[in-house]
């Protein structure tokens, strides 16, 4: 939890929110939904997500400037980049909401089910 005493303490309130709402068994996917929601939000905002992309994008600017027909060998090894830091990023998100991947999996089944267009774009964004 680091030595930050405000810090243990939002931990705590999380995982206590997350315990309550029944969201630490990921097979009741409809207590889930705050924490999708959440989910949403954080991969799609500036102070989330959206920030770890940006700076991807900035450090290897000069790769995706130059265009060409096919596809280099960098951009195989970009995509494993992107693909271990995303990976990442994401686990990091659900430990700090106290969840595991087996929530996350039924939190993506549920904005599926629900028709939700963001989620449906973040499910396609992870599979790539």
């Amino acid at each position: 939890f680091g030595s930050s005493p405000a810090l243990w303490q939002h931990d705590q309130r999380n995982y206590q929110c997350c315990r309550s709402l029944g969201a630490m068994d990921p097979t009741n996917a409809e207590a889930l939904r705050p924490q999708a929601e959440r989910l949403k939000i954080w991969l799609l905002s500036e102070d989330g997500f959206l920030e770890s992309l940006h700076m991807f994008f900035r450090e290897n600017k000069d790769y995706f400037d130059a265009f060409a027909e096919e596809h280099a060998l960098h951009y195989t090894e970009l995509h494993k980049v992107f693909a271990a830091r995303f990976e990442s990023e994401i686990q990091g998100w659900l430990a700090d909401e106290g969840l595991g991947e087996e929530h996350l999996e039924a939190m993506l089944q549920l904005g599926r089910e629900g028709g939700d267009p963001d989620i449906e774009a973040m499910i396609d964004i992870m599979l790539e």
